[in-house]
């Protein structure tokens, strides 16, 4: 009687399941981006952000996948995590941004813009701050969020760094995220 496996000496690919996490599809299709800003410097009454935002007519969602600050004092400080606010001061427009496969050519550009500002006493208005962080001296502080913060065209996600008493300190914040076409 002849073996169950036995399939007779012929040589068959046996099916199988590959998981990759949704980051990983989202940079095969070319629809997840890696930035950062400046060194930023802060304190002294001064305060510091970073943020991705979607403009009104981007005709994407924004995926928050992770974000991290990187503290490059003896200092700690505070990092206040803001939804959809607004924030009235000079901002600058990084260009530490790119897609994370960078083997599609041409290589994508996001549509999602990542700002920054330093030295400024503005702080955010509106929106909504569901959650801080303690960051701690010279360390890097990576918050993981596997894409579950979505922000709707006209929106933002900004990381807002708290000036900690009368010492100047230096921190950059830097993001990975991924747009997918709004439905």
């Amino acid at each position: 009687m002849p073996d169950d496996t036995d399939n007779g000496g012929r040589c068959e690919a046996l099916p199988y399941t590959i998981n990759i996490t949704d980051a990983v599809y989202q940079s095969m299709q070319g629809k997840y981006f890696l930035g950062q800003t400046r060194l930023l410097l802060f304190g002294d009454g001064m305060n510091a952000w970073g943020a991705l935002f979607n403009p009104p007519g981007s005709q994407v969602s924004l995926n928050i996948n992770t974000f991290a600050v990187s503290s490059y004092t003896v200092h700690p400080f505070a990092a206040q995590i803001w939804f959809n606010t607004s924030i009235e001061c000079p901002f600058a427009v990084s260009n530490k941004v790119t897609a994370a496969n960078t083997a599609l050519q041409p290589v994508p550009r996001p549509k999602v813009r990542l700002q920054f500002a330093e030295a400024v006493h503005a702080h955010p208005a509106g929106g909504v701050n569901p959650f801080n962080r303690i960051i701690e001296p010279q360390t890097t502080t990576v918050v993981n969020k596997g894409g579950e913060i979505i922000i709707p065209p006209g929106g933002s996600f900004l990381v807002f760094l708290v000036s900690p008493r009368e010492c100047l300190v230096q921190a950059r914040i830097a993001f990975g995220w991924w747009e997918s076409k709004l439905c």
